[in-house]
């Protein structure tokens, strides 16, 4: 710290007399903090014994104000947070349609309520059915008047009192009425197949052919509807996905193997998901990819589509990286450092490290002077860089 003369500008002010100003270095800053800390736990110690830290009982003082931490092996790179969205991909998304043209007479499910296989959807009636049931029995009947018909002829013809003529086209006209009731029944079984328990007058039970939540309805008792009319939407929310819209930067690194920590923005804590799939192209206008995410197989994790939150996207670590907390990590000379307990009683030594990613709230960092296991300052990191400056003024 050097005194100057005040400039011909201060002389003119009211202060003039004894005016000076200090040229302060950033370093002598550094070693002022250092000097003031020291000697606020411990008046007994000043400026001295700062500078000759080198002394036992000084670097126990000063050690008794660190902190430490174990420096652990990566296992994860956290490479940038992002919005995320809950999503059902179209092929989740079902609509329903009777299978044959109907009068809805009441419906059984509210939207929201979750389905299974053979749920009741609603109550039916198909007046066709019941005229192709009348036009089967009507055939059936007209049918067995013809048989009887022919057989009264085949009796006269074996009598003598009729010619084989009227008895041959008797017969025929007999085959014909039982092929067509035989029709009217083959009819009316396959619609009976797509129709659980039709009534003679027509009335039946619509059951969910899937299984999943009801979003929409869109039939309401009394309307008429037919096979191509949907009157459901539903959801297998099963099959939800979290969508995130990686930038170009990332995207290749969005992939089989990656991974996401999904916070929903209702709260619940953070949910770990899997990759599921990506667009296989980027978005032309912002330069993203949009990215799909899902649940591990036999997980009991639920996601809630439309909901939003935030997600962590995260690719495997180098083996290489080593996990230590932010706060750990200072500026000295240009570059990053930790310091490094190895030789103590002795004040904890500066080592370079390479911040190459992050890990939850730790950094990622690469150095060959540091291993898993070793002791890193995780409070009092400024201290220890004021130390080493003031020794070096």
């Amino acid at each position: 710290m050097k005194l100057l003369p005040a400039p011909a500008a201060d002389r003119r002010s009211p202060f003039a007399a004894g005016a000076v100003r200090f040229s302060i270095t950033l370093p002598a800053v550094w070693a002022v903090v250092a000097v003031a800390m020291l000697s606020a736990c411990d008046g007994s110690h000043g400026a001295d014994a700062v500078a000759h830290g080198d002394d036992a009982g000084e670097a126990s003082d000063i050690r008794g104000r660190l902190s430490f931490v174990e420096v652990m092996p990566a296992e994860d790179n956290t490479l940038v947070y992002l919005p995320a969205q809950v999503r059902v991909p179209m092929s989740a998304r079902h609509l329903l349609a009777p299978p044959i043209e109907a009068m809805v007479l009441g419906i059984h499910v509210d939207v929201g309520a979750e389905l299974e296989l053979g749920t009741e959807l609603a109550s039916m009636q198909s007046p066709d059915q019941r005229a192709a049931r009348t036009a089967e029995q009507e055939w059936r009947e007209i049918a067995r008047q013809r048989q009887a018909h022919a057989e009264s002829l085949e009796a006269r013809v074996e009598a003598g009192f009729q010619s084989s003529l009227p008895l041959q086209e008797a017969q025929l006209a007999a085959r014909e009425a039982e092929a067509s009731a035989r029709r009217a029944r083959s009819e009316r079984s396959a619609t009976q197949s797509w129709v659980d328990n039709i009534s003679r007058d027509g009335g039946w039970i619509w059951r969910s052919g899937v299984s999943g939540v009801v979003t929409t309805s869109m039939c309401s008792p009394g309307t008429r509807v037919q096979p191509a009319n949907s009157c459901f939407e539903v959801v297998d929310i099963d099959r939800a996905e979290v969508e995130i819209r990686v930038p170009e930067r990332w995207s290749e690194a969005a992939r089989e193997g990656s991974r996401i920590d999904y916070s929903p923005a209702s709260g619940g804590g953070t949910q770990r998901l899997v990759f599921s799939r990506r667009a296989p192209v980027l978005d032309a206008t912002s330069r993203t990819r949009s990215v799909f995410y899902r649940p591990p197989t036999d997980s009991e994790i639920a996601l809630v589509p439309g909901a939003s939150g935030r997600a962590a996207l995260i690719t495997d670590a180098s083996v290489e990286a080593l996990a230590v907390p932010r706060a750990s990590i200072t500026e000295l000379g240009g570059g990053d450092v930790v310091f490094v307990d190895r030789d103590a009683p002795a004040l904890p030594a500066a080592v370079t490290v390479e911040v190459v990613g992050r890990w939850g709230a730790d950094a990622l960092v690469l150095s060959d002077g540091l291993s898993a296991g070793d002791s890193v300052v995780s409070r009092g990191a400024f201290l220890m860089k004021s130390l080493l400056l003031l020794e070096g003024e």
